[in-house]
C-alpha cells in the first residue's frame, strides 16, 4: 500500500488542472486515469467555446491538457480506479494495480454515457452502434447514418458526421432541441442532414451488424424504417460514482454534492468537473472547479498538520 498526501481520480480538464496547482504548491500527489488524458474531451469534434481559442479540436484540446502535465513534470498513473473507501480520518483507494492510503481525494471521474435499452441494441453495440462519432464515424464514412439526441453532444457529432457522409438521420423524441440555438441552426440548415422529431427509435435490425433502425412517431404512432450503416447514441450519462463506498456524498441521481469550495460533508473528500451536481458541465467549469479544489486541498492539508 503506497501512502501519499492527495489521491486525484480522473485526468480530464478538471483533474488536470488541479494537478497543476497542487504540482506547483509541492503538494505529494498521485494523478490517475484509466484511459486517455482528457477524458471526454477527446470524444468531442469540436472546442468552439472555450477562450482564448476561437476553434480547437477536442484531440488537439486534450493533447494540450497532456503537455501541460508534461511541462508540469507530472506523472499520469494510468489504472482503473475500482473502489474509494474511508478509513478513519484517510481513505483507502483501490485500483487495478495499486492501492493507496491518503489524506485527501480529488474525484473527477465525469460521467458514463447511457444506451436506449430497446431491441436487439446491445447485440449490435460495437457493430454499427457507437457513443462516439469522432472515434468511430470514418468506419462508415459515405453510408447513411443517424444521431439520438437533443443536447449539444448531439448537433456537433451531426454536424461532424455530415462532412463525410450525404445522409444524417437526427432523431429526438422531443419537438425541440436542448442544445444551444447556434448549433440548431446549423444543423437545420445543413443538406446532409434529415431531422425526425419527434420520434424515438423501436427496434435495431441487421445480420452480423447493424444495417436499419424501426423509429416511431409520438405524436401519430407512424413506425418508419431507416437504412442505416451507424447509429451514434446521446441520449444522457450517469455519474460514475459507483465505486464511492459512503454514499452521503451523493444526491438522488448518483452525482456528487459539493460546497462552493469544492468539499463535501466528508471531510477531505473533494469532487469537481461532470460527476458533481451542477447546471452546466463544460470544460470552462471543470477547469475552475480543478483550481478551486486545489487551493480548498491545500487548506485542509495544512489544517492537518
Amino acid at each position: 500500500m503506497k501512502k501519499i498526501d492527495v489521491v486525484i481520480l480522473g485526468a480530464g480538464p478538471a483533474g488536470v488542472t488541479c494537478a497543476i496547482y497542487l504540482k506547483r504548491a509541492n503538494i505529494d500527489f498521485v494523478l490517475i486515469e484509466k484511459g486517455s488524458v482528457g477524458g471526454k474531451v477527446n470524444l468531442t469534434a469540436d472546442v468552439d467555446n472555450y477562450p482564448p481559442f476561437k476553434h480547437i479540436s477536442g484531440v488537439d484540446f486534450a493533447f494540450a491538457l497532456y503537455e501541460d502535465l508534461l511541462h508540469n513534470q507530472i506523472d499520469v498513473q494510468f489504472e482503473e480506479a475500482k473502489e474509494v473507501k474511508r478509513e478513519n480520518d484517510d481513505f483507502i483507494v483501490t485500483t487495478d494495480n495499486e492501492t493507496y492510503q491518503c489524506k485527501t481525494v480529488f474525484f473527477a471521474l465525469g460521467t458514463k454515457d447511457l444506451h436506449l435499452n430497446v431491441l436487439n441494441e446491445e447485440k449490435f453495440l460495437h457493430k454499427g452502434i457507437s457513443n462516439c462519432a469522432i472515434c468511430d464515424g470514418n468506419l462508415f464514412k459515405g453510408q447513411p447514418m443517424a444521431v439520438v439526441g437533443g443536447g449539444n453532444s448531439a448537433l456537433e457529432e451531426t454536424l461532424y458526421l455530415s462532412k463525410i457522409t450525404d445522409k444524417i438521420y437526427l432523431i429526438h423524441r422531443r419537438n425541440e432541441f436542448r442544445g444551444s440555438a447556434q448549433y440548431v441552426s446549423m444543423v437545420k440548415s445543413d443538406p446532409h442532414v434529415e431531422i425526425l422529431t419527434p420520434y424515438v427509435i423501436k427496434e435495431c435490425h441487421g445480420e452480423e451488424k447493424l444495417s436499419s433502425l424501426i423509429v416511431e412517431n409520438l405524436e401519430t404512432k407512424e413506425l418508419k424504417t431507416l437504412n442505416v450503416a451507424a447509429l451514434f447514441e446521446y441520449v444522457g450519462a450517469k455519474p460514475a460514482t459507483d465505486i464511492i463506498s459512503f454514499k452521503e456524498v451523493l444526491n438522488e441521481k448518483g452525482y456528487v454534492k459539493v460546497k462552493i469550495d469544492m468539499s463535501t460533508d466528508v471531510p477531505g473528500f473533494f469532487a469537481g468537473g461532470d460527476v458533481t451536481d451542477k447546471k452546466l458541465r463544460q470544460i470552462a467549469v471543470a477547469i475552475g472547479d480543478g483550481a478551486n479544489a486545489s487551493q480548498s486541498i491545500i487548506d485542509y492539508l495544512n489544517s492537518r498538520k
